[in-house]
């Protein structure tokens, strides 16, 4: 259920349990409310992690992970909808609201135009960046760029750093059940059967079939954690491998047992443990 809340000088909307505040950043396309979270003390300044979800994801889909985070690592946690997901909004420059679409380089966009500035208006200036799915690889071109963004690190789950045919095969038959998937994303999602449609298609539009990050990996510097379930529906191992063969701090490489996907659904205590295992080892 969502529903808005007056504080007075700022609108939250809840998500059931999860609230979320806004704030508005400039980018070229022009500006995005972002819908963001918190957990802990937002003005500690500091190592802060930074939850990027995946294609088809919002902040309330993280589910416990983010409290679970902060209260182990006793780190502030920060976790954002992207323009387009969640609660986030992209409006053109004369502030209308823009239909959500994903052009081929969407994930380049969103790391090198989005997270900084999302991470500029949330004081965030070093973040250690937990990505799942297309937000890993987020993470991960994010890493690889060069810009001063102060990234002590990444974990890296279920990422992509290329298409592999047994994706397709997964998002095609997540298309199949598109009136499922969408009635169980309105939930957390302004717009789901939107949301839904523009990942879908991007991933299957032949020009994508090229998409790669795998030579910009050799540029990721900062620690790496890689992480993938054994049964994921979108990705065979050797996606997992191509990515921590490719950077140059890999500091740990988990095939998951009886695990898809959705990594943090289906072993929520393993990746926990996992996470802040490699958040303490950082310092």
């Amino acid at each position: 259920q969502t529903h808005s809340v007056n504080t007075g000088r700022h609108q939250r909307l809840e998500i059931g349990t999860v609230t979320s505040q806004f704030f508005d950043i400039v980018l070229p396309s022009g500006s995005a409310s972002i819908a963001h979270t918190w957990r802990g003390d937002p003005s500690a300044r500091g190592p802060t992690i930074v939850l990027l979800h995946h294609g088809l994801g919002a902040v309330a889909q993280w589910h416990e992970l983010p409290q679970r985070l902060h209260d182990r690592t006793g780190l502030t946690v920060f976790a954002y909808d992207r323009p387009g997901y969640g609660l986030s909004s992209l409006r053109d420059e004369g502030g209308a609201v823009v239909p959500h679409r994903l052009a081929t380089d969407f994930m380049h966009t969103e790391a090198l135009e989005v997270l900084p500035a999302v991470l500029a208006a949330a004081g965030i200036e070093q973040p250690i960046l937990v990505g799942h799915s297309d937000g890993g690889s987020i993470a991960l071109i994010a890493a690889s760029a060069g810009f001063d963004l102060g990234i002590l690190a990444v974990a890296s789950v279920a990422a992509h750093s290329y298409v592999e045919p047994v994706c397709l095969v997964g998002i095609r038959a997540a298309g199949a059940g598109r009136e499922a998937i969408t009635r169980g994303m309105a939930r957390y999602h302004q717009d789901a059967a939107a949301t839904f449609d523009a990942w879908h298609t991007v991933w299957l539009t032949p020009e994508f079939a090229s998409w790669s990050i795998e030579e910009q990996l050799a540029n990721v510097t900062c620690p790496v954690l890689a992480v993938q379930g054994s049964d994921d529906e979108f990705a065979t191992e050797d996606m997992l491998f191509s990515i921590a063969d490719a950077v140059a701090d890999a500091r740990g490489v988990e095939l998951l047992p009886d695990c898809g996907h959705m990594v943090h659904r289906d072993q929520p205590d393993v990746i926990a443990e996992l996470l802040v295992s490699f958040v303490g080892e950082l310092n």
